[in-house]
């Protein structure tokens, strides 16, 4: 086989060219049509003039961002490309997506058993050209599939592939290479440094990227990049793709289009949770390694290279890429074009690459190609961009390193601390697994809602109160609370909550728990009675003493109120114990509906009661236990007919002691039940 290349300038040169080499006299010819120029009626008038010089051309052409013929690089030119080919057929033909397409229509039409490649052009902005890719290789695996997007000289605004009779702005046009003797090869060449964090995709349909990290695609390039970048989206961009790794090969993605919603249309797809960074091109590390790829391609048996580039790699090198197609064409004649993306297909990988040189290498014979390449070792100069690179590699290396140990320690806190972080609403951000495995819960449950949906009823507003104004003073706060599970279980909690700044800004809370459930419930044992829930003795003796210590630091003054059942042991003896213990738990919760907020009740022992209540004069003493009195009236306590309780009262004095309180409430208890029972006696 051979290939002959040709700029065009006018028909009369071009008829030349083809009689000159007796184009017309072979049977087996590929013409590849490379056009700079973007205007459908050039396009099809030069190839449909082909056609009629050769009928049995088959012909596939495409828009460039720049053409490349032998060893040089061109824009807004056209550039031909015939091959011609001793036993290998080919087919061609154009497919419009906009009308009603299945993969069977390549399958059936031009595609052969011995078929070993297919040449592909689609356009650069509308086809999602990695759909496409992925369905060839399911139905035809072992094919190598070469070529690229069409494209328009980095203004994003038109492309278009074409035959000897049509253009398409949504579709593609493919040739097939079939023959036993034909043996095809392909390879990329990328050699670009990624830089910074590795990110995640997190809002993504196919090729059209919305957010990365949480954050708008255009918001991540200012982040990083800078506004020069982001506010020149999407041909700056080009120079910092994202890069990701997928079965062990490298692919990069350039952004080609801004869609209407601030999202990026890249040259492939870009799938969520998918991991990239952004990636940035040395020209020295990347002319090192294509004299090094170069000397390994020189020993297989090559008569034709199609390279197809992307644009994004010319914009960066230039015509520094002239070098890298000069040691193509010392090989064999080369021809192709600069792409919006570019197709490559291997044992590893069937992508859509950007910022890559691809290329296809032909040949009908099997001999090695032994040529020497036209180039000499390159070594770098730049001392400067050189250590730039390095410690570029190196730092961001450890910053992996630094990155993975994060993630290790922020999956094993998450695992065992209660955590979770809120806007400053209240409303739950994120939430440590330990928290979410704690409260019953998934992630989808809690995401969103506000902090109060565990609420318990009986913490009071002033608790929140008390809480919001610290933290609105972007203070810490300490504080045990008891909350409740969805399924109604209770639980304690001792949360610190502190403020989240960015800059000099609040932007929420961080809040850590520790569960006291236990802790409380030994506290609540420890301070109460079993029988009726009241506060046992031992918590009644702590707070008799610190009031009376309270009292006599500010002058004030409380009521104490002492009482019992009057003839419970005549109700055990009569009834039993049973229903001795059913009395006293209607009276307790009798009592403690009925008496003032913050008054305080306890089981003194056996069946006998007492109060402390705050400030409080005789005449309020006195209202408080007419109200108990008149409360335990109306309780049936029934098989007993009738419970009546005895109060003694009294108010506490400055040289008061606990225990000289007691006896004289006691002394009035005493009173009142000599004096008939069901009554109270007041002693000062």
């Amino acid at each position: 086989m051979q290939t002959l290349n040709i700029q065009f300038t006018n028909k009369n040169n071009l008829i030349d060219f083809i009689n000159k080499n007796n184009i017309k006299t072979y049977k087996n010819i590929l013409i590849q049509i490379f056009s700079g120029i973007v205007d459908e009626k050039t396009t099809l008038d030069i190839s449909s003039f082909l056609k009629q010089q050769i009928p049995n051309a088959n012909i596939i052409g495409t828009t460039t961002a720049g053409e490349i013929l032998s060893d040089k690089m061109y824009e807004e030119t056209i550039v031909i490309s015939f091959s011609i080919f001793e036993n290998t057929i080919i087919k061609s033909k154009l497919f419009d997506l906009e009308k009603d397409f299945n993969i069977e229509d390549i399958n059936s039409s031009i595609i052969q058993e011995n078929t070993k490649a297919l040449i592909i052009f689609s356009d650069g902005l509308k086809s999602n050209a990695e759909e496409l890719l992925n369905k060839l290789t399911l139905s035809n695996p072992s094919i190598l599939i070469a070529g690229g997007r069409a494209a328009d000289f980095i203004k994003f605004e038109k492309t278009f592939i074409f035959d000897e009779n049509t253009t398409i702005q949504n579709g593609f046009v493919v040739a097939s290479l079939s023959g036993d003797d034909l043996i095809v090869n392909s390879d990329y060449i990328l050699n670009w440094n990624h830089i910074g964090k590795e990110m995640t995709i997190t809002k993504a349909i196919g090729n059209i990227v919305y957010e990365v990290d949480g954050i708008n695609i255009k918001n991540i390039y200012k982040k990083y990049l800078g506004s020069d970048i982001s506010d020149n989206l999407p041909s700056a961009g080009t120079e910092f793709p994202l890069l990701t790794i997928r079965n062990g090969v490298e692919v990069a993605r350039s952004p080609i289009a801004i869609l209407e919603d601030e999202a990026l249309l890249f040259g492939g797809n870009l799938n969520v949770g998918e991991k990239v960074r952004f990636a940035y091109g040395n020209i020295d590390d990347i002319k090192y390694s294509v004299y090094n790829h170069n000397k390994r391609l020189v020993q297989s048996p090559i008569e034709s290279i199609f390279v197809y580039s992307c644009s994004g790699r010319k914009t960066l090198m230039g015509k520094e890429l002239e070098a890298e197609f000069k040691m193509f064409n010392s090989i064999a004649p080369t021809s192709g074009f600069f792409t919006y993306g570019e197709y490559f297909h291997s044992s590893k990988i069937n992508e859509i690459l950007n910022i890559t040189t691809t290329f296809l290498t032909l040949s009908e014979s099997t001999l090695p190609n032994n040529k020497k390449i036209s180039a000499r070792r390159y070594y770098s100069g730049n001392r400067i961009l050189k250590a730039l690179t390095h410690l570029s590699e190196v730092t961001t290396k450890e910053v992996e390193i630094q990155n993975k140990e994060l993630v290790r320690l922020t999956d094993t806190i998450s695992k065992t601390v209660l955590y979770s972080t809120s806007d400053l609403d209240g409303n739950i951000l994120t939430i440590s697994k330990a928290y979410l495995e704690f409260l019953k819960l998934n992630k989808k449950e809690v995401i969103g809602q506000n902090h109060s949906i565990f609420r318990h009823p009986d913490t009071p507003d002033s608790f929140y109160t008390k809480m919001w104004d610290i933290l609105k003073k972007d203070r810490r706060f300490i504080g045990d609370i008891k909350n409740k599970r969805e399924d109604g279980s209770e639980y304690w909690i001792r949360i610190t909550i502190d403020p989240i700044f960015d800059d000099d800004k609040k932007i929420g809370y961080s809040s850590y728990r520790e569960d006291i459930t236990d802790k409380k419930l030994l506290e609540y044992i420890s301070s109460h009675d079993s029988l009726t829930s009241l506060y046992n003795r031992g918590e009644f003796t702590k707070r008799i003493k610190a009031k009376i210590k309270s009292a006599k630091r500010y002058d004030e003054t409380f009521g104490f109120i002492i009482f019992d059942i009057d003839h419970f042991k005549k109700v055990n003896d009569t009834y039993g114990h049973k229903v001795g213990d059913d009395v006293l738990v209607k009276i307790s919760k009798c009592l403690t509906k009925n008496i003032r907020d913050d008054d305080f009740l306890a089981r003194w022992g056996g069946e006998e009661f007492v109060v402390i209540a705050n400030y409080t004069n005789m005449d309020q003493l006195i209202l408080i236990v007419e109200k108990l009195k008149k409360a335990i009236s109306k309780i049936s306590f029934s098989p007993v007919e009738k419970v009546t309780v005895s109060f003694g009262l009294t108010l506490y004095k400055e040289e008061d002691t606990k225990d000289i309180l007691l006896k004289r409430a006691d002394n009035a208890l005493y009173l009142a039940k000599e004096n008939g029972r069901d009554r109270y006696e007041i002693i000062l």
